[in-house]
């Protein structure tokens, strides 16, 4: 007896970016210099330009609280809807707050094609912080200033085809 494997595949184009520092409570990005996937990148502001696909965004921000103990939360942010979307992220540096929860962390959400009509205005904001003298500047290639290693940020964004 013989059994056929049929194999599926699905196109899904895949772009990362940096988050690289923080400018009100919006992340500005830094990007390749072309892109795999159908978007556009301005500041901090990532525009999903085809309604026939849907995209998966994670976003990991890093920063640094001087003050020596804080939390942050962030989240995704539909700019064009002006709602939050998808789950938000924790980071504490000594302080646990009220969510003492160790995972990824990263902020993420799945955009539905039916949830885009032309384009869709995507933003990753922070949503609370408490703590001080926080810093967010991240050299390109290396990661945040002043930390040997706290890992790199990356916001990934993934198309698939409808």
């Amino acid at each position: 007896m013989s059994h056929l494997i049929t194999e599926s595949h699905t196109n899904l184009e895949v772009d990362v970016l940096t988050p690289y520092n923080l400018s009100g409570s919006s992340w500005l990005l830094d990007t390749p210099t072309s892109y795999n996937t159908d978007i556009s990148v301005s500041g901090g502001t990532i525009t999903l330009l085809n309604g026939g696909s849907s995209y998966y965004i994670e976003a990991a921000v890093t920063a640094r609280c001087g003050g020596g103990s804080g939390t942050m939360t962030w989240q995704l942010y539909d700019a064009t809807a002006s709602s939050f979307i998808g789950q938000d992220a924790y980071f504490s540096v000594g302080d646990w707050g009220s969510r003492a929860r160790v995972g990824r962390k990263v902020a993420k959400s799945l955009i539905l094609d039916s949830d885009i009509n032309v384009s869709k205005d995507i933003q990753i904001r922070q949503t609370s912080l408490t703590g001080s003298s926080w810093q967010y500047n991240v050299t390109i290639g290396v990661g945040l200033n002043n930390i040997n290693y706290l890992g790199y940020p990356s916001v990934r964004i993934w198309q698939l085809p409808s």
